[in-house]
């Protein structure tokens, strides 16, 4: 695996952290390769059962793409490259964005495909690839309008205009703000609570809710149901009813 990913563990959570603080966590080729390799492992991985993505030094999270790499590319070239925010949303397990300094661009799109975010006080996000003259890339025309309304979406995206987190917090985009020094404990108490439930019932939520994406209601009820039987053939299951029972 090379140096501009990171993987630690606490418990059952993983953390996977860009490793790139002199270019502000920047993304080129080789931390897409690196988010490659992670996530292969922690979708594998029957000890993780939740993920934090983050960005090393505090200035970033991501700034996005490398544009030294990218002024090289051509417009058959950029349509063919691996996205990042591809490959993280494609993992099968919780994943949090933990986010200090700037998510823009493709880094705001490295965000959005976890499933919340968790923020500093001090981050930034936006998409400034208008002022550029190009479109995201990596899903944001895509994840922005489900996760925030359309409207909003389309003001960051067609402005480029850079927010600072209570705004985005305001707007749905961040679910929970805290002070820097705060980030990392609120963040790991968050992974360690869900990391304690019943890792089939974590999978079927969040596959539930993606895929709800692209049914009709009344399909989306029928596949709901099915999991939910699948879940009360499972031990956890009837190990979770005894707790409760307990109390």
């Amino acid at each position: 695996m090379n140096e501009t990913v990171k993987i630690n563990y606490q418990g059952s959570t993983a953390i996977i952290t860009i490793n790139r603080p002199e270019k502000r966590n920047a993304i080129n080729s080789d931390v897409i390769e690196g988010i490659s390799e992670v996530v292969k492992i922690v979708n594998k991985s029957d000890d993780v059962k939740v993920i934090i993505l983050t960005g090393a030094g505090g200035k970033a999270f991501s700034a996005g793409a490398d544009i030294k790499e990218l002024s090289n590319e051509n417009g058959l070239k950029r349509q063919e490259k691996i996205e990042a925010s591809h490959i993280i949303y494609e993992i099968n397990k919780p994943v949090i964005a933990m986010i200090r300094g700037y998510a823009v661009g493709g880094g705001c799109e490295l965000a959005l495909a976890c499933d919340f975010r968790i923020a500093s006080e001090n981050a930034r996000f936006g998409f400034p690839e208008i002022t550029m003259g190009w479109i995201p890339g990596g899903g944001g025309t895509q994840l922005l309008p489900k996760i925030i309304s359309q409207g909003n979406a389309m003001e960051l995206l067609l402005t480029g205009r850079i927010i600072k987190a209570e705004k985005a917090k305001e707007i749905g985009l961040v679910n929970r703000i805290y002070p820097d020094n705060k980030l990392e404990e609120e963040t790991y108490k968050i992974a360690s609570l869900i990391g304690s439930y019943s890792m089939v019932a974590l999978k079927f939520i969040k596959d539930t809710v993606r895929i709800s994406y692209n049914l009709d209601i009344n399909s989306g009820f029928a596949y709901e149901k099915k999991l939910i039987g699948l879940c009360f053939n499972t031990k956890e299951k009837n190990e979770g009813v005894k707790r409760f029972l307990k109390k």
